[in-house]
């Protein structure tokens, strides 16, 4: 594994990717530093993915149009279903371990598709859902 390199901050966030040795470093806005440009493809994504203590797994690139989109199309019904899905992930799932149950975690990961497929029937074109579903230790 590479060592860390110098470049990574003392202070503040920052994000280090072990694997490569890259440090990621948010760019101050308030300096009037342009925003990276981020391509159509993946600005028109919203994810479908579980987080530790996330209790919404929706998640796209800080567009607020594509923010707005969701939050329209998303009635109380799926908000819910998102919300247990979550709900389920933080309750059975540990970070070294995995599932605690395997009729649970293929449970969570055909709601998961299923999730995928009625978010993406309720947003509007051109946004598509992708499910990124990495918790599959211990199932």
């Amino acid at each position: 594994m590479p060592e860390p390199r110098d470049e990574r901050p003392s202070l503040g966030w920052y994000a280090y990717a072990p694997l490569s040795g890259s440090v990621f470093v948010p760019r101050d806005r308030s300096a009037g530093e342009p925003a990276p440009a981020v391509p159509e493809a993946d600005r028109l994504t919203v994810m479908l993915m579980n987080d530790y203590g996330a209790d919404w797994p929706v998640w796209m690139l800080f567009d607020p149009d594509v923010d707005a989109a969701v939050d329209a199309a998303v009635d109380d019904t799926l908000a819910a279903r998102l919300r247990a899905w979550a709900q389920v992930f933080d309750e059975h799932y540990h970070y070294e371990r995995g599932w605690d149950d395997r009729r649970v975690a293929a449970q969570h990961r055909a709601e998961g598709e299923a999730l995928r497929v009625a978010l993406a029937a309720v947003l509007p074109a051109p946004l598509r859902v992708r499910l990124a579903y990495w918790e599959t230790n211990g199932a």
